[in-house]
């Protein structure tokens, strides 16, 4: 059980891309059911460059109660769920059965 929820996260799917009797077609996305987690920044800074402009690096553990978890993007949401914090791309998950969670990297 997560102790002390500060968000959630919404698995992002994505469907579709590629093309159909040659025209493109679109990527549609769309967001799971919300999960309550506990989330922590790792980093966060505006020292990206590239092609002389800066960009933020942002990176984030989010812990969620022990669940088959398989998840290529997610949204990270805080706890008010109004404000996303961002959608990233799962870096890495982590079964912690000792303690019942899932550490999924961002």
């Amino acid at each position: 059980m997560i102790y002390f929820p500060n968000g959630f996260i919404k698995v992002v799917q994505k469907t579709g891309g590629g093309f159909q009797n040659g025209k493109p077609v679109a990527v549609t996305e769309t967001r799971g059911e919300a999960i309550p987690c506990h989330y922590e920044t790792v980093q966060k800074d505006i020292r990206g460059q590239a092609d002389d402009s800066y960009f933020t690096r942002e990176s984030y553990r989010v812990r969620i109660d022990l669940q088959s978890f398989d998840a290529k993007t997610i949204e990270l949401f805080r706890k008010d769920g109004t404000s996303s914090v961002g959608t990233f791309e799962v870096q890495s998950i982590e079964q912690l059965e000792k303690v019942g969670q899932v550490l999924i990297k961002v």
